[in-house]
This record gives structure tokens, C-alpha cells and sequence, in this order.
């Protein structure tokens, strides 16, 4: 059930609502927090307080956070899209959020050579393990990174 559209659809139709919930029905939706929209400021705080926390993570795209107003926000999109709209990010918060995004790992794709240390690293972890294509291992650049894949892709080149 998409709750988003259906509140936004009520909302512009408010007639649709009876009118004895529709007290209720607003009271509901504020404190869901639906259509709060957070500012860049609370979320460059929120984003430098988690990679504080949490130093040496790389971050991607698809990484997320919890934050007070949401349990998986997801901070890799929003750096993505302040950087395809730099114009977004507030002239005073260009530095800030820039040393942040560099402090997080964001964009640095981990080497070979952390690969294979994580591999190594995670087979020594798991000796009884046997790798297949669909196999995922948590590392500091990804919670499930395609170890599989990544093995038998380079498997298939001669120079490995």
C-alpha cells in the first residue's frame, strides 16, 4: 500500500475525507512526519555526526543512515544529487559538505589490493566457506559486497 500517494491524493481532495476523520486524519500525518522535509542543515549535521561515528567507512551511493527522521535515510542519493545540483548546496555549506563527503570515502573505490586484503582477510574469518557467484561479505566499502561476482570475473582474465 503506497501511504505517500494516498495522503497526498486525500490532501488534494480533501472532500474525499469524511468529515468526522478528518481531525484525526491531519493529526495522523503530522505525526508521521510525512511532507517534513528536512534542511541541508539538518542533514549535513546528521551526515557529519554518522561519519564521525563511524570513521574509515566508504560510502556509496547506495549507502544509508539512520537519522531521527528516518531509520534508513538514504544519505548516498542525497550526496549524488547535491552533486549533480551543486547550485543546491547552500554557498555557505560548499566547504563543509565537501571535506564531509571526502572524510566519508564517498566516490574512492576500494583497489585490488583492498579487495583481495578483504577477501583474504574474510576467508581466514570463514575457512569452511565456499565462494559462488551470489556470495556477499560485509567490508568497510560495502555492507554486502559481491565477493562472487568479483572473484569470478577476475578468474575469467589470465593476468589474475
Amino acid at each position: 500500500w503506497k501511504v505517500g500517494g494516498w495522503i497526498t491524493s486525500c490532501r488534494k481532495r480533501p472532500q474525499s475525507i469524511p468529515e468526522e476523520h478528518r481531525a484525526t486524519f491531519e493529526a495522523a500525518v503530522v505525526r508521521s512526519g510525512y511532507g517534513q522535509h528536512k534542511s541541508f542543515e539538518e542533514k549535513l549535521a546528521a551526515f557529519e555526526h554518522w561519519i564521525t561515528e563511524h570513521p574509515g567507512t566508504r560510502m556509496t551511493e547506495r549507502t544509508t543512515m539512520p537519522t531521527d527522521w528516518d531509520d534508513e535515510w538514504k544519505v548516498g542519493g542525497w550526496i549524488t544529487s547535491c552533486r549533480k545540483r551543486p547550485q543546491s548546496i547552500p554557498e555557505e555549506h560548499r566547504a563543509t559538505f565537501e571535506a564531509a563527503v571526502a572524510r566519508s570515502g564517498y566516490g574512492q573505490n576500494p583497489s585490488f589490493e583492498d579487495k583481495l586484503a578483504a577477501l583474504e582477510c574474510w576467508i581466514t574469518e570463514h575457512p569452511v566457506t565456499r565462494i559462488m557467484q551470489r556470495t556477499t561479505m560485509p567490508t568497510d566499502w560495502e555492507e554486502e559486497w559481491k565477493v562472487g561476482g568479483w572473484v569470478a570475473h577476475h578468474r575469467q582474465r589470465p593476468q589474475l
